[in-house]
């Protein structure tokens, strides 16, 4: 799908590298139980509230739909205590062709690199519990929620890992498991790769290079082996 590799592959959410949207579906629904609050999200809910990008935003949302007053953040940060409790009882298996493409991109000398808005707390527990082992140093950067203002679709995490890169867009690809997260790096001039995570199967990816079930190294030019493909 691209001929020559990039210089850089930036997977986006943490869930481009692991599908746990229904831990953080039930981590939500312990956050509420935790503050006094009889929401469930149920999966339907929860597939709704995925257009926001963001934990707190999507908390927020419900409020005013219910016309509640709950305090956003503090929810938030609820639900990733009790999202990093469940991650680490239950082990975190890497989505289709994760470990290959990171492993093929490494021999080949292309750098990788993680962009969430996720907290970085979040994101070294899950690097924690990954299997096949997936560590921090395995990325040449990680941008996590500690080093933006603005969360997704905003590019802001994208255009702070090129400047930490320093590479131009058209050097790198991106890989995002949501519309609203691939906007992001569509919106900081990036080719996007749509990685649906479990929500998101049916959902279009506008103006994404390409939308696929499981990453193949072929996808960046790259070979299992880690060489670039040849004609």
């Amino acid at each position: 799908m691209i001929p020559t590799p990039p210089k850089a592959i930036l997977f986006g959410s943490v869930g481009t590298l692991a599908e746990m949207a229904e831990v953080h579906r039930r981590a939500y629904n312990a956050a509420f139980a935790a503050a006094g609050l009889d929401w469930t999200w149920t999966p339907e809910i929860y597939a709704q509230l995925q257009a926001h990008a963001e934990g707190a935003e999507r908390i927020a949302r419900f409020a005013r739909e219910r016309g509640e007053t709950v305090e956003p953040i503090l929810l938030y940060r609820e639900q990733n205590r009790a999202y990093m409790r469940m991650m680490r009882s239950l082990g975190v298996p890497l989505r289709p062709g994760v470990a290959a493409l990171i492993a093929a991109a490494k021999a080949d000398g292309r750098a990788v690199a993680l962009v969430t808005t996720a907290p970085r707390s979040g994101v070294d527990a899950l690097l924690s519990c990954t299997h096949p082992p997936v560590t921090a140093e395995d990325f040449a950067c990680i941008v996590t929620a500690e080093q933006v203002e603005r969360g997704k679709p905003d590019p802001e995490c994208y255009l702070t890992a090129l400047k930490t890169l320093d590479l131009a867009p058209g050097e790198v690809v991106a890989i995002e498991d949501s519309p609203c997260a691939a906007a992001a790096a569509i919106a900081a001039g990036i080719k996007t790769f749509g990685f649906p995570g479990r929500y998101h199967t049916a959902s279009l990816f506008p103006g994404a290079q390409a939308v696929v079930a499981e990453l193949d190294p072929a996808h960046f030019g790259l070979s299992r082996a880690g060489l670039r493909e040849t004609a």
